[in-house]
């Protein structure tokens, strides 16, 4: 476990108010991104995921994840919950939604792919009728 990670999440849920000390950090696969995800295992046996980015990308990326996160929810888009976020440290905590990707859940339930396509496309077509709203970046 890299004692950095632990030592800078630890601080960052007490900072966010959360209860439960963190117990462990699992690394998740990188992103395309200047981003780093973790899942965080805190004592009470619930997991959120902690993002941390270097302070001066985040300046300008982790506003533009904020923004287009409230515009999608504002739309009706499900999205992860983003429950605290320090852009001048670069950490934010989200919602952890699990591993599960669409092509997981074909492969472990083939029978259900009608239904799992039929959602992805609603999903698909929530966000293909979002308005501009003139304030998200995207």
């Amino acid at each position: 476990m890299n004692s950095e990670i632990f030592i800078c999440f630890s601080r960052v849920l007490e900072s966010a108010k959360f209860t439960a000390k963190l117990s462990g950090t699992t690394p998740l696969v990188p992103e395309a991104s200047t981003r780093r995800y973790y899942r965080l295992h805190l004592a009470d046996s619930t997991t959120v995921i902690g993002v941390h980015e270097g302070a001066e990308s985040a300046a300008v990326n982790m506003p533009n994840v904020l923004a287009v996160q409230k515009f999608l929810k504002t739309g009706g888009v499900s999205v992860p919950e983003i429950f605290y976020c320090d852009v001048a440290a670069g950490v934010m905590l989200q919602q952890d939604l699990g591993d599960l990707s669409l092509n997981e859940a074909l492969r472990e339930q083939p029978d259900t792919a009608e239904l799992l396509y039929r959602q992805a496309i609603d999903h698909m077509l929530c966000w293909q009728r979002l308005r501009d709203d003139s304030e998200c970046p995207a």
